[in-house]
Order: C-alpha cells, then structure tokens, then sequence
C-alpha cells in the first residue's frame, strides 16, 4: 500500500521481564539462534499492518476512546517453549496463561477496528487465532527445517510472574537489514477501575 505505515498494538513489558528473559538467554546454548533486541520485546496485542498514514491520527483518536472502555488485567506467565513444537520449531516464546480478559481485549479491539476500517473505505483482513495466545517473542528461528533433537530449552526459576497490563501501545515497524525497528505513536491508559 502506497504511503501506508506497517502498525501493532502490544503490552509493554517490565523490568522484572526484561531480567527475566535476559537470564533466560544467557543460559540457551542454541546454534544458529538470532535473538531478538530487548528494546523490541512486547506481548502483541493485533497487528494492523499496511495503514494509510492520513489516517493515522484518526486511529489514535479512535484508539483512545475504546481503551477508555477496557479494564486493566495482570497475564500470569507460564513458560520458554518451541513454538510451533519442538520437532520442527520457527519460533522461541515466552508464554503466559490463557487469558480470558487478553482474549476478550483482541476479539473487541478486532471489532472496533473493523468498524473504523469501514467508515475510512480501508480494506478490512485481520482475523483472529482460536485462542490468542499472550507471549513475547524471542527469537524467529531462520530454518524452519533445522532439527533442535536434543536441544531442550534451558528453564530457569520463574516463581510467580504477573505482567500488569495497564496501557498499550500503537507502534509503527520498520523492517531494515538489521531487523525491525519500532517506533511509539501513541500510548493508551485501560481503565484503572
């Protein structure tokens, strides 16, 4: 799409994760394992994609008022994994719990960016998983074919983990040479109460 920006809208993470995640990779010895930066580490919330860039002020403002509407929830973390399994893996994530309120936040925002695609004549193909599944992404692995046999990933001490999640953000992505990089074009308080 011409003069369009390639946005998401993710959780951030804290520090707590941040340390979390960081002795996490200090202790995987994965050959050909491209971690991805820390400063790019986020729980995806929807990809939107190609945007038209007059739109995007529209957006924010339409943002902002739903997430007016949407109450703040913690996600209880659960595990490194393979995804999407261990045999043939292209992914490494951090996975949390199920989560009825992520779940409920992906299938409203999906509908309420349907109904504003609609009202700007954007082209409207976002769909959901099943079950969205709240994880961060740490790594694309670049052979999908490559076989990890015996190498299980190294768990580490985790206790009990909760990401509170009180703001979102839309970020728009960049894809260069080096990776992806992220820029913050709006921040969106959920309901404290």
């Amino acid at each position: 799409m011409e003069d369009s920006k390639r946005l998401f809208l993710a959780i951030p993470i804290n520090d707590h994760f941040d340390e979390l995640i960081k002795k996490f990779i200090t202790q995987q010895n994965i050959p050909k394992v491209k971690w991805i930066a820390p400063e790019n580490w986020h729980v995806t919330v929807l990809f939107l994609g190609d945007f038209p860039a007059q739109y995007v002020s529209l957006l924010i403002s339409s943002l902002e008022e739903f997430f007016k509407t949407q109450q703040f929830f913690s996600l209880d973390f659960d595990e490194f994994i393979y995804k999407p399994r261990q045999s043939k893996p292209t992914m490494i994530w951090a996975k949390f719990y199920q989560n009825s309120y992520f779940d409920l936040l992906c299938r409203q925002l999906v509908d309420h960016i349907e109904k504003l695609y609609s009202e700007l004549s954007v082209p409207f193909s976002m769909s959901l998983h099943f079950e969205n599944v709240p994880h961060i992404t740490l790594s694309r692995l670049k052979n999908p074919l490559f076989q990890y046999p015996d190498l299980n990933l190294k768990d580490i001490e985790t206790q009990q983990s909760l990401l509170r999640c009180d703001f979102c953000i839309l970020f728009q992505s960049k894809l260069t040479p080096d990776g992806a990089k992220y820029t913050n074009l709006g921040e969106f308080k959920l309901r404290q109460s």
